[in-house]
């Protein structure tokens, strides 16, 4: 037992799961492929093109993916930012769960 607990404490460490704030799942909305984890930010002012070819810019703060503006911007390509608020930054889906 403790070789098994010190080859996963192992792993986390090589993963980069020590402060994930949320459990890992064998079953969740990542291994169904409608959720994505990504690390946003800019300097600057963010100008992205929608699916319109309408430009929409982003100048407010925080300049990462907590920004309410982009939240919005993210809908209309069908990704939504987690519902669940700072417990899990990067995660992104399709139904915002």
């Amino acid at each position: 037992m403790a070789e098994s607990l010190a080859a996963a404490a192992e792993m986390m460490a090589a993963f980069g799961m020590a402060n994930l704030n949320v459990a890992p799942s064998l079953r969740s909305r990542h291994t169904e492929g409608k959720v994505i984890d990504m690390a946003i930010s800019w300097s600057g002012v963010l100008i992205i093109e929608d699916n319109n070819k309408k430009t929409l810019t982003i100048r407010s703060f925080p300049k990462d993916g907590m920004n309410k503006e982009l939240h919005e911007v993210g809908k209309i390509f069908g990704v939504i930012k987690y519902r669940g608020g700072i417990s899990d930054k990067p995660h992104w889906s399709s139904d915002g769960r």
